[in-house]
C-alpha cells in the first residue's frame, strides 16, 4: 500500500483560464447567501458571487465544483482558492456549523441523546433500588439478599452465554448476498468519512487504501477530517497533493472532542446520497462501494444502514492479535449476521458502516456526547423504524500488538 503513492495524487488546478475571486470579499458574499445557496457553497463549492439583472453568477473553488456548475447550467465566471475558500467558511458559517453539529441530536431528539446521563424518573428509579437493597439488608436475613443480587446478575450474565449460543444456531437466511452491479451511470454519489487524530503514521497506507476503490471518481466524495488542535496531522495532510475527489475538514476545536462530533460536524458537507465510515488504519474491499450501492438499490427506503465485515490483516503476528481475530470473527460472521437474519438491531462495528444520507439525519446523525456512537446509532435507527443487515464485503484492521 505504500508504494507509489506520490505518482496518484496529481490533479489540474479549476478553472485555470478563470480569474480568481478575490479572497477579502468572500466572507462578504458568503454571508449573504441564500438557504440553497449556502447548501451549494457548503456541499459542491459553488458560490453565488454575483446577481446581474436576473443572472447569478457564480465561482468554484475545485474542479468537481466547475464540472458540477457546467453540469448544472451555472454560469461561472471566476475560481475561488481552496485554502481561501474553507477559512472563509470556517469563519463565517464555523460556529453554527459546529453548534448544529453539537446539539441538533439532543435538541431533536433529547431523550435519546448521552447529553443528559440520568433522566429524573431513571435517577429515582434508580435511587429506590438502591434503597430497597440497604433496607432488605437491614431488615431481613442478608443471605437470602445476597442470593437474590446473585440470581439477578446471574440471569443478566445466562442472558449474554444464550445469544452467544443463538448464534450458533442455522441462521434464519443466508447472509445478504451482493445485488448485481449497478451500470457505472447508475451509481449514486458516494461520501466516504475518514476521521484522523495523531495518525500520521498510517496516513500514506490508509491514502493508498482510498484510492484504490473501484468506484468512478466523478462520483466519489472523500471527506478526511481533522480537529483544528491536531497540528501535526494538518501539516502531513497539508503536505500532500491530494485529487480532486478528496476534501480536507478541519472540525473547530470545542467539546466533547469525539468522533461522532467530528462526523456530524462533517456531515453537513457531504455531497453523497450513501455515506461510510473508514477509520484511518482501514484497508476496505476494492468494490465495497459498489457492492453496498447495489444492495441499497434493490432495497426500499427502511434499510437506513448496512454492515461490512471486519477483520484484521495481522491476525497471526501474536497471540493477542489471535484473539482479537477470534472476538471479530464471533461479532461480524455468526452474532450480527444471526441478529440481521431475525429482524433484530444491529449494534454496529463504529467502521465501514454504510447509511442513506437521507435516514442518518432524519435518526440525527451521530451522538457527540455517546463515545459508543457506532452501537447507539444502530439501536436509534431501529426504534426510528430503519432496519440494518451486514453484507459480505470485508474490510481488514490492525489489531492491537500490545497488551
Amino acid at each position: 500500500m505504500r508504494g507509489g503513492i506520490d505518482s496518484i495524487f496529481l490533479d489540474d488546478d479549476p478553472g485555470d483560464v478563470l480569474p480568481l475571486f478575490p479572497s477579502q470579499i468572500l466572507p462578504e458574499v458568503l454571508l449573504a447567501l441564500t438557504t440553497s445557496d449556502r447548501h451549494l457553497a457548503l456541499r459542491e463549492k459553488i458560490v453565488a458571487t454575483a446577481y446581474l439583472s436576473g443572472t447569478t453568477l457564480y465561482s468554484c473553488a475545485t474542479t468537481h465544483g466547475l464540472r458540477e456548475a457546467q453540469k448544472r447550467g451555472l454560469q461561472v465566471v471566476s475560481r475561488i482558492d481552496l485554502a481561501d475558500f474553507h477559512s472563509a467558511v470556517q469563519h463565517v458559517f464555523g460556529p453554527g456549523l459546529i453548534d448544529r453539529a453539537t446539539y441538533r441530536l439532543a435538541k431533536l431528539r433529547p431523550a435519546l441523546s448521552a447529553r443528559s446521563r440520568l433522566w429524573p424518573e431513571q435517577l429515582l428509579v434508580a435511587v429506590v433500588l438502591a434503597l430497597a437493597c440497604v433496607l432488605a439488608g437491614l431488615l431481613s436475613d442478608k443471605g437470602y439478599v445476597y442470593l437474590t443480587i446473585g440470581v439477578l446478575t446471574g440471569v443478566l450474565f445466562a442472558m449474554v452465554v444464550a445469544l452467544r449460543i443463538f448464534a450458533l444456531t442455522p441462521l434464519a437466511r443466508e447472509r445478504l448476498a451482493i445485488a448485481p452491479g449497478l451500470p457505472q451511470d447508475q451509481l449514486p454519489i458516494y461520501s466516504v468519512l475518514v476521521p484522523l487524530f495523531r495518525e500520521t503514521a498510517v496516513l500514506h497506507q490508509l491514502l493508498g487504501a482510498l484510492m484504490a476503490l473501484n468506484y468512478p471518481v466523478a462520483k466519489l466524495d472523500i471527506k478526511l477530517i481533522l480537529e483544528e488542535s491536531d497540528d501535526d496531522m494538518r501539516r502531513a495532510v497539508a503536505a500532500l497533493p491530494l485529487p480532486d475527489h478528496f476534501d480536507v475538514i478541519v472540525v473547530p476545536s470545542g467539546n466533547p472532542q469525539t468522533k461522532p462530533r467530528a462526523l456530524s460536524y462533517a456531515l453537513q458537507f457531504t455531497r453523497g446520497s450513501l455515506v461510510t465510515i473508514y477509520d484511518s488504519e482501514d484497508i476496505p474491499d476494492r468494490n465495497q462501494l459498489k457492492d453496498a450501492a447495489s444492495i441499497f438499490a434493490q432495497r426500499d427506503e427502511k434499510l437506513a444502514c448496512l454492515q461490512a465485515v471486519l477483520s484484521f490483516y495481522n491476525a497471526n503476528e501474536n497471540w493477542l492479535t489471535r484473539q482479537f481475530t477470534a472476538e471479530y470473527a464471533v461479532l461480524f460472521n455468526l452474532l450480527l449476521p444471526q441478529l440481521s437474519a431475525c429482524g433484530l438491531p444491529l449494534p454496529l462495528g463504529g467502521t465501514s458502516n454504510h447509511f442513506r444520507v437521507k435516514a442518518l439525519v432524519d435518526a440525527g446523525g451521530w451522538d457527540p456526547f455517546n463515545v459508543t456512537e457506532d452501537a447507539d446509532l444502530g439501536y436509534r435507527l431501529a426504534r426510528l423504524g430503519y432496519t440494518t443487515d451486514c453484507f459480505s464485503s470485508h474490510t481488514y484492521e490492525e489489531a492491537n500488538i500490545r497488551l
